[in-house]
């Protein structure tokens, strides 16, 4: 606002692709150290584009403020808010965290109903949401052994080796199939952002926090509240 420049004559500094309240909020924050955020119906929304402006303009404390107020209110159908998801995938980059946030949360609480519903309803997704969404299925699945609680091919029942086609079925009871390979999706308590969030979402400088065995142990960039 100073110098030979247009905004300073005209008193006015124009940003036309901020919303003014989310923009409010961002100068509310810089002024007031211990700002509280009000929760709204709207608030998932807010916050994404809260994270957004702080993207765009460069400032990173306020992304991790955000990002974990965006954690916090995180809607319950993980598939409800896919406009705003591909709104993240459209102004971001690949390294965004806030898109790591929101394909973890899709991939460890979304609901396979929820998205075969959106997809007959021609709902779009950003192609590179749908990829990573794959990418971190693919990492959720675990392989695993499972012993059934009961087997009919050990079981001696006559009439089941007359009819069962299963190899070694009736020929060696006590090898015969009694387990299965399986591949099972970890428990959702193993969620990175349940587990260790400031060490995978936060944005850090040396010396802001503290570390044990490479976890994050102390933040001083939490919601200021």
């Amino acid at each position: 606002m100073q110098g030979e420049w247009k905004e300073v004559k005209n008193d006015t500094f124009t940003l036309p692709e901020e919303n003014a309240s989310v923009f409010g909020f961002f100068i509310d924050w810089l002024y007031d150290p211990h700002l509280r955020y009000t929760k709204t119906d709207d608030s998932f929304r807010f916050l994404v584009e809260a994270f957004l402006l702080g993207e765009r303009r460069g400032v990173r404390a306020f992304r991790n403020v955000i990002i974990s107020e965006i954690n916090k209110c995180w809607p319950q159908n993980a598939f409800a808010c896919l406009g705003t998801y591909n709104l993240v995938f459209t102004e971001t980059t690949e390294d965004s965290k806030l898109r790591q946030l929101i394909i973890d949360h899709v991939v460890w609480e979304g609901e396979s109903k929820d998205l075969k519903a959106r997809a007959r309803s021609d709902e779009v997704m950003h192609p590179e949401l749908a990829m990573a969404l794959y990418a971190g299925l693919l990492e959720r699945v675990k392989p695993g052994f499972q012993t059934p609680k009961y087997d009919p091919c050990s079981s001696g029942d006559p009439l089941h080796r007359f009819r069962c086609d299963k190899k070694g079925c009736g020929k060696n009871p006590e090898l015969a199939h009694t387990q299965d390979d399986v591949a099972y999706l970890a428990p959702v308590s193993d969620a990175p952002y349940k587990v260790y969030f400031c060490t995978t979402y936060h944005e850090h400088k040396p010396g802001e926090v503290t570390t044990v065995g490479g976890l994050v142990t102390s933040c001083n960039t939490r919601l200021r509240s």
